[in-house]
């Protein structure tokens, strides 16, 4: 880490003010009783009693001495750790990426793997389907999602109006009135237009089947169909003539009808009643017919085998998605190393000139106090002058005083270019390739995950399925 040389250009040495030492160590007093006592000896080559007064400046250069100590070490150590090894970063950006590349397509291969002998094998059922029952159509018709929700609907739809008609007269010749005739129209309605929608319209597909005896089986049943949907509607009818004049005797008088003489019907309200009952049960049955495929079990088939092929996909993308992640993760990586190796050669100046800054201000400072200490030594060797008898100036203080001003231990790392500022263009190049490194591992990954040849024939129309899915549609609607 680099220092933080913005919050660190300044020196917070202890202040020096000459008025305040020299309340405090009040070097004419301390001179005039020395000099009473002929102190220093004249021949003495060093003034002890001058140490009182000094001590405290040698105290203030000594702690400022190790602060700018403290810091230039710090700004050594920081100079010298601040490159690190940028290419062995890249080269250990590339291989956690291809570890992970590995490690995420390990994990989901063997998903992929499945799914897709899934989707493989619904298709060769698909294509034996077809051989199996002559089918020459590459692909079954069947309604999308919509249009199976529409059609449903008007099934719902044409069962709630049947038995809302039904149920006004069905209520005068029933014993519970309106609530046993609305029982007795749904029953009606569920005979008329449910049996004609969910059974017999989607049984009506056999009649393409390549099996002979399941063509006849059904037209029998069809047969049974149109008879049923006649009776119950011509039943109906008779009911709504009956109903209103035989409230206890108006079912058996149906029967009779319906045994002697079926289509006898006065009124032209019951013939209406009647046809709309069979045109209800024939859209019902049309619309049932035209839920799937016109051939049983093709559409079935086909929605098994798109459905696996579209989890499939899923998974694959699920996977080159999280490869996709990890290829981003990793190049973000390789920028911030480089970003980092572009910085170094800037900051290293930066922490240059603060050192020099810090240097600059212990000078100015060592100053100060050399100053101060000479002008209290000054005034505490003019008054021992004075106040000696003999009037002699000691050898001591014809000694000019210096401020003794420690080694400093640290250096001050060098400003100009440092050999770390030539590599940049090595670490851009090792940058580079660590991307396409990253890059390529990413491929390789995404490729070993590739679809086999017996899939991707049809795997962009699927995939056009999967964003339909995605979207709430049927899967059909986009690749139609």
């Amino acid at each position: 880490m680099l220092p933080v040389v913005s919050d660190a250009t300044q020196m917070s040495f202890e202040p020096v003010d000459v008025g305040t030492l020299r309340d405090e160590l009040e070097p004419e007093i301390v001179g005039r009783q020395t000099g009473r006592q002929g102190l220093p000896l004249p021949d003495a080559e060093r003034d002890p009693y001058e140490r009182p007064i000094t001590n405290p400046l040698d105290q203030k250069i000594l702690d400022a001495s190790k602060m700018l100590e403290d810091r230039l070490r710090i700004a050594d150590r920081d100079h010298g750790g601040v490159s690190g090894d940028p290419v062995g970063e890249l080269n250990e950006a590339i291989q956690s990426a291809e570890s992970k590349f590995e490690m995420a397509a390990a994990s989901s291969r063997q998903q992929i793997d499945d799914r897709r002998l899934e989707a493989e094998r619904r298709q060769t059922d698909l294509d034996r389907f077809r051989r199996d029952h002559d089918l020459t159509r590459q692909e079954p018709h069947y309604p999308t999602q919509g249009r199976k929700i529409l059609m449903v609907g008007i099934a719902a739809i044409l069962f709630v109006v049947e038995s809302v008609a039904n149920s006004s007269f069905l209520a005068k010749g029933n014993e519970l009135g309106l609530v046993g005739a609305l029982v007795v129209a749904f029953g009606i309605s569920a005979l008329n237009i449910v049996s004609a929608f969910a059974f017999f319209g989607p049984l009506s597909r056999y009649l393409q089947h390549v099996d002979h005896i399941w063509r006849a089986f059904v037209w029998v049943v069809m047969l049974i169909y149109v008879l049923f949907a006649l009776g119950v509607n011509l039943g109906v009818a008779h009911y709504r003539e009956v109903s209103g004049n035989l409230i206890g005797e108006a079912g058996l008088e149906v029967v009779s009808r319906m045994v002697e003489n079926p289509l006898q019907l006065r009124d032209a309200e019951s013939w209406l009643l009647f046809l709309l009952g069979v045109l209800f049960s024939g859209i019902a049955f049309y619309e049932g017919r035209n839920f799937d495929d016109i051939y049983p079990g093709y559409g079935r088939r086909d929605r098994s085998m798109r459905e696996a092929r579209t989890e499939y996909l899923r998974a694959l993308d699920d996977s080159r998605e999280r490869l996709e992640e990890i290829r981003e993760e990793s190049l973000d990586a390789v920028k911030r190393i480089a970003h980092k190796a572009r910085q170094q050669p800037e900051e290293r100046r930066r922490l240059a000139v603060a050192c020099r800054s810090w240097k600059a201000e212990f000078d100015a400072y060592a100053e100060r106090l050399q100053q101060v200490g000479e002008t209290l030594i000054e005034e505490y060797r003019q008054a021992n002058v004075l106040a000696r008898q003999d009037n002699i100036v000691p050898e001591a203080h014809r000694v000019p005083w210096k401020l003794q001003i420690p080694r400093i231990e640290g250096k001050a790392p060098p400003e100009g270019p440092t050999p770390e500022d030539e590599r940049l263009k090595e670490i851009e190049r090792e940058s580079r390739l660590a991307t396409e490194k990253i890059n390529e591992s990413c491929k390789a990954m995404k490729d070993s995950l590739t679809p086999t040849p017996s899939l991707p024939q049809t795997e962009a129309r699927t995939r056009a399925q999967v964003v339909t899915v995605s979207s709430g549609h049927d899967r059909r609607s986009v690749a139609s």
